[in-house]
């Protein structure tokens, strides 16, 4: 019996002394949100967007964000994040009044950590700030160095382009003499009836000899380009010609296309097209269109043509089993296979195209000087 009571004297000091003892708190508990008292008291959710709206009931409403590994309260209808080592204070002052101590001494004690904690706190959330100052600070730094550095190379991007445009746009010296004058009583000289008259007054066109068959092509630089004035009449036994050959020039399919331009000139590719319409739209005064800048001016009868460069495009029309360029056009082989430009009656631009089965078609050629 004695044993028996001596038991009982042991098992109830055992559970004063525990009723009596600090409820701790650890940071990693508050961290994986398993404490005891911190289950009841924090929610945990995956992102802020899962928060919800921080209304005047929910004042004071603490959780614990996943992603952000950071807990936030909810003040003034706001979500404030907190720094970890603030919320272990609260959290341990939330379980503090919670456990019923009986000691003065033992809560003076509790008082004396709580503002250890406190001060703790304090230093922790400066060290925090300063910290972020400087975060912010060189993440300022950054983002100014990031765009001065894309401000630098959009200038470069803009001068290099300008740089480039400049040099298309300046003449440059042909390879080949193009001041000689050529007697047609002895050389068989194109016809120039369709050439822009006032620069064929002036002499601004140049002369070119094809020795192949002695003929006389007249040629005209536009910006770096050089080409020739009118349409190839190189015959071949493929080649066909649409009306009068010296006035049209023939028609050729594209496989020969590619090799009939005579030496020094070539056949120009969809870029050098491309370039001759950059060209163009950069130094025309008037405000047609491109094509029509570029179109003679006696050959056309609804987009008529000003002829502004002395390309004289004509409507040389083209052979083959489909309709292409509808109504009355220019058709232009360039190098690309299958691609071709046109110069249209219903259209003022030089408009590009390109279509498998135009390989059985006949379409004329201008050459440029490589």
């Amino acid at each position: 019996m004695y044993k028996s009571a001596l038991l009982s004297i042991l098992l109830g000091l055992f559970f004063f002394l525990s009723a009596c003892g600090d409820v701790e708190i650890t940071t990693s508990e508050l961290d994986s949100g398993r404490g005891s008292d911190n289950a009841e008291a924090i929610d945990s959710v995956k992102t802020v967007y899962d928060l919800g709206e921080c209304t005047k009931k929910r004042d004071g409403d603490t959780s614990f964000v996943l992603k952000d590994d950071s807990y936030y309260t909810c003040k003034d209808e706001d979500w404030l994040k907190l720094d970890k080592s603030s919320l272990s204070s609260s959290s341990a002052k939330s379980s503090s009044s919670k456990s019923k101590a009986s000691s003065s001494s033992k809560s003076k004690s509790s008082s004396s950590a709580k503002a250890s904690s406190s001060s703790k706190s304090k230093s922790s959330s400066s060290a925090k700030s300063s910290s972020s100052s400087e975060k912010l600070s060189s993440s300022e730094e950054s983002s100014s160095s990031e765009e001065s550095s894309s401000s630098e190379e959009s200038s470069s991007s803009e001068e290099s382009s300008s740089s480039i445009l400049d040099s298309l746009l300046l003449p440059r010296e042909p390879n080949i003499d193009l001041s000689v004058k050529y007697d047609c009583e002895v050389y068989e000289c194109v016809t120039t009836a369709h050439l822009n008259k006032n620069m064929l007054d002036s002499g601004v066109y140049g002369q070119f000899l094809d020795v192949r068959d002695s003929q006389v092509y007249r040629t005209i630089a536009i910006g770096s380009q050089i080409w020739l004035a009118q349409n190839l009449n190189y015959m071949t036994d493929s080649s066909q010609c649409y009306n009068a050959c010296s006035k049209y020039g023939r028609l050729y399919y594209q496989s020969e296309a590619l090799h009939i331009c005579p030496e020094g000139w070539h056949l120009p590719s969809s870029e050098e097209w491309n370039t001759l319409d950059t060209i163009v739209s950069a130094l025309k005064k008037s405000d047609i269109g491109n094509g029509n800048a570029l179109k003679s001016i006696n050959s056309w009868t609804r987009e008529k043509g000003n002829d502004e460069f002395g390309f004289s495009g004509l409507a040389s029309h083209y052979f083959g089993s489909v309709y292409i360029c509808r109504g009355d056009h220019g058709v232009y082989w360039t190098s690309d296979e299958y691609e071709y430009r046109c110069l249209l009656n219903d259209r003022s631009d030089l408009y590009p195209y390109k279509e498998t089965y135009s390989k059985d078609w006949g379409m004329a050629v201008r050459c440029l000087m490589d």
